[in-house]
């Protein structure tokens, strides 16, 4: 959910009197404002030099001068662009905070169903481990008869 960041505080405050029979939070921030004065001087510095290029421009003589002026002005155009938008997006995000929400509901009928197909599964699979090894045991037993019935010397 997004909420305004002036009443993220108070959001939580409404949560927390719901009374959950568990409660697990944990707020993280992050602050982004090296980031934000980092691009903002970076914006600076680009306009700059987009102030520069125009001014060749309008003094170039030569076609090539003026192709070569174009295609370095649009270069700093895009990344004065993709500045001005990374920083209309720290703004935005700035004044939303982001909750997370996850809400479960334990249904008793279906635990205790789960519980009991647990442990008559591990019952079963107790059992059927006893015959197997019960079926084992007798046909060593039977194999051991029949050597000793066939070959007396053993």
């Amino acid at each position: 959910m997004k909420i305004p960041a002036n009443g993220f505080f108070s959001f939580i405050q409404e949560l927390e009197k719901l009374k959950p029979i568990s409660l697990q939070r944990s707020m993280q921030g992050q602050d982004v404002t090296e980031e934000y004065v980092d691009l903002f001087s970076r914006l600076k510095a680009k306009q700059v030099v987009e102030a520069r290029l125009i001014a060749f421009m309008e003094k170039a003589t030569k076609a090539d001068d003026l192709v070569k002026f174009s295609d370095q002005l649009g270069k700093v155009q895009v990344e004065i662009e993709q500045l001005k938008g990374r920083m209309r997006y720290i703004d935005q995000s700035v004044a939303c905070s982001t909750i997370e929400l996850r809400l479960y509901q334990r249904l008793k009928d279906q635990s205790a169903a789960l519980n009991s197909k647990e442990d008559s599964s591990l019952m079963q699979r107790a059992w059927d481990a006893m015959k197997s090894g019960g079926r084992f045991v007798y046909e060593l037993v039977a194999g051991l008869v029949v050597v000793v019935v066939e070959d007396p010397l053993v």
